[in-house]
């Protein structure tokens, strides 16, 4: 009689504890069936959609890597980013070997936003490649700022970069890219 006291007690708590974690589990997100993208926040057009997945294909076939964007209305009581390092772990997002995956997730009802890189993708990024992009994307002539606001990471370019991009304010930022979008509401 004992043994079945003590085991209608545990099968409580073990009903009890899948109550109380039924609302994180049904918040779980899995990725759509189109992977590169996934709107619960409904907000991405369907011409966005296409573009983000058919881009991805190419991007993907060509070198694994992949860029994933997530609209959610809320991370609910988890930090934006513990909610993104999640999202990008449990999916695998990118190439496993060339850690070379990048997860956009804009939190809409938050106001928040977070952009998290693998860090496969640090080395791909020199002061000539940024000057390439800013000359072949006619930068200079699109924006009025002067500011560039680089990860702490790189820090190290800070020269270099500087002198091929002459006139530009080139600010060390926070050690981690993802970090960028509190550290410039902070600047």
């Amino acid at each position: 009689m004992n043994r079945l006291k003590t085991l209608r007690v545990a099968l409580v708590a073990l009903v009890l504890l899948a109550l109380s974690c039924a609302p994180a589990l049904a918040k779980s997100l899995s990725p759509s069936s189109d992977f590169y993208y996934l709107d619960d926040a409904n907000v991405l057009s369907e011409a966005m959609e296409g573009e983000i997945f058919f881009s991805n294909k190419l991007l993907y076939d060509a070198c694994g890597a992949q860029i994933v964007v997530v609209t959610v209305d809320s991370t609910g009581k988890e930090a934006i980013d513990d909610y993104a390092y999640d999202l990008f772990n449990r999916w695998g997002i990118g190439d496993v070997s060339k850690n070379n995956g990048f997860l956009l997730l804009l939190a809409i009802g938050d106001e928040d936003y977070y952009a998290l890189p693998g860090s496969g993708l640090d080395s791909r990024f020199s002061a000539g490649t940024i000057k390439k992009f800013f000359d072949e994307a006619d930068i200079e002539n699109k924006i009025k700022s002067r500011t560039l606001i680089i990860p702490g990471k790189v820090a190290v370019m800070k020269g270099e970069i500087e002198a091929k991009l002459p006139g530009w304010n080139v600010v060390v930022g926070p050690m981690e890219a993802v970090q960028l979008v509190k550290f410039i509401k902070d600047f």
